[in-house]
């Protein structure tokens, strides 16, 4: 059994996680039905958590990487309506050639049945990506709700969000 050493600048040793970045939705927002919309109004997380190394760059809902390497992300999003719901899509989008073309890497599907009073919930995914080039290596997450619906966010706690850790090299 090995142990590791663990410390607020990741794990002890030449090799272990280098980078940790987590963002949240700053407002909850709606989004209109049958959509592929990307999700905007993220802000880098500030409560309890203070990134190591360099985190990524964010633009217009599209995220940046800071280093080649190997990376995990999870993802978790909440949402809520009024209406009854058979599905909401949530997607991570990915960039292998600076945005000119996104490809579906991930994604996740979540189901309610029908309710008169507002609803909610969730879905969760989780992603490995190697990053081989940082000038050409984009994602983004993408929502296609069946109808008119809104993801929640709020800038003193995550409600939808994600963690990225680079776990290794390329």
């Amino acid at each position: 059994m090995a142990i590791i050493k663990v410390s607020n600048q990741g794990f002890s040793g030449t090799k272990g996680i280098t980078m940790a970045d987590a963002f949240r939705k700053t407002a909850t927002s709606a989004f209109s039905a049958t959509t592929n919309t990307t999700i905007t109004g993220w802000e880098r997380v500030d409560t309890e958590f203070s990134q190591i190394g360099t985190g990524l760059t964010e633009s217009s809902g599209i995220f940046t990487f800071p280093q080649t390497g190997i990376y995990f992300i999870s993802y978790s999003g909440v949402f809520s309506d009024t209406q009854a719901v058979r599905y909401v899509g949530n997607h991570l989008y990915v960039s292998t050639d600076g945005g000119s073309n996104f490809s579906v890497r991930s994604y996740g599907y979540q189901a309610i049945p029908h309710d008169t009073d507002t609803w909610y919930m969730s879905q969760h995914q989780t992603h490995i990506l190697d990053v081989t080039d940082i000038s050409n290596f984009q994602f983004k997450w993408v929502i296609n709700p069946e109808h008119n619906m809104n993801i929640q966010g709020n800038t003193n706690n995550r409600r939808t969000g994600f963690e990225i850790f680079r776990i290794g090299d390329t």
